[in-house]
């Protein structure tokens, strides 16, 4: 169901003026998305229509103000109005639910926190070159949320919900029963794993994160009863990660650091990883015909906190660097791809 257009009446078209200004619509109604995400709206309209002061009386909020917002992302399709002032959920806004079974609300929630503030200060990362993260939360984001456990919840709750999206097609493009014990590094919460260890039973797995995000690893490799087969770790990935494993996976993490940070992270890896090893990189690999893809889009989000989506090429001298030779980039079904390395 895409946003519709706020600027083109039904069945005119559009010039490329307005067309411009349906972009500037569209970081407005993302924006309020967020707000909505972060006061659960979603979560309280789930047992059917509320009006707005009612809505503002369960989320903390000015009741006209909440109206005009829910009004805008009635408009955009988000949430439905009825003719008595009240609103109710959408199959866009079902998706914001907490209980909704590929719930985007996490990560809507996360734009709101203090990763989407650094995003939205990319113009200072185009004009000096250097992160954003300083300059909105005086640290470096990790270090932030090591110290703010509600933001960082939200922030690992937002990658848990986006490893749901990815996960199913990674785990079907490549042969992970190949592995014995594969550690997971800054695995979050452990679904991916989880999901790994689930669907191969020869598989031991260990989840590797900081000790401020492994517990909730923990209780939910205890709760789907693979607490035996997956050992919890907690630790820095720049000083050292669990050592004499035959596989390494990284999701959505060496994109998060400059190449410096990165190569440091991978050698970390290199000097753990057994002789026959093999690390996996699950990352958005940049193509090389400059068509549009996820991976440019994200790049975007990434930049200001200081992250870089790279190249198939860039890939493989970042590998180099660190010890490793890259063997393959294996695509999915999901905006995601494996990049295989073995050590050298």
């Amino acid at each position: 169901m895409p946003i519709p257009s706020f600027t083109t009446p039904p069945g005119g078209s559009t010039a490329p003026p307005l067309e411009l200004l349906d972009l500037a619509a569209q970081y407005v109604v993302a924006r309020s998305v967020a707000v909505a995400a972060k006061l659960r709206v979603a979560d309280h309209l789930a047992d059917g229509p509320r009006s707005a002061e009612e809505l503002a009386g369960l989320c903390g909020a000015h009741p006209r103000s909440l109206y005009r917002m829910l009004r805008l992302l009635a408009a955009a399709g988000i949430f439905a109005k009825t003719g008595d002032d009240r609103f109710s959920l959408t199959p866009l806004g079902d998706c914001l639910r907490a209980d909704h079974p590929v719930s985007m609300g996490s990560f809507f929630r996360m734009l709101d926190g203090p990763a989407g503030r650094i995003a939205f200060e990319i113009g200072h990362t185009v004009r000096t070159g250097e992160p954003a993260d300083q300059l909105v939360l005086g640290a470096e984001l990790f270090e932030y949320l090591a110290k703010h456990p509600e933001d960082s919840a939200d922030f690992d709750e937002a990658m848990t919900d986006l490893r749901k999206q990815f996960t199913g097609p990674i785990l079907m493009a490549y042969d992970f029963s190949q592995f014995t014990t594969i550690v997971d590094i800054a695995g979050g919460q452990g679904f991916f794993l989880q999901c790994l260890l689930a669907g191969n039973p020869t598989v031991k797995g260990v989840l590797f994160d900081q000790p401020h995000v492994v517990e909730a690893g923990r209780a939910a490799m205890a709760e789907a009863g693979l607490a035996e087969r997956c050992e919890v770790v907690s630790g820095d990935f720049f000083e050292s990660v669990p050592a004499g494993a035959d596989g390494y996976c990284l999701s959505w993490i060496i994109h998060d650091w400059n190449d410096e940070r990165a190569i440091a992270i991978l050698r970390s890896v290199r000097r753990a990883i057994a002789p026959n090893g093999r690390l996996l990189l699950i990352e958005s690999v940049i193509p090389d015909d400059n068509q549009p893809d996820f991976s440019i889009i994200q790049e975007g989000f990434l930049m200001p906190i200081g992250g870089v989506e790279r190249t198939g090429a860039e890939y493989s001298a970042l590998l180099d660097a660190a010890g490793f030779r890259l063997e393959q980039i294996v695509p999915t079904l999901c905006p995601q791809s494996i990049v295989e390395a073995v050590p050298v």
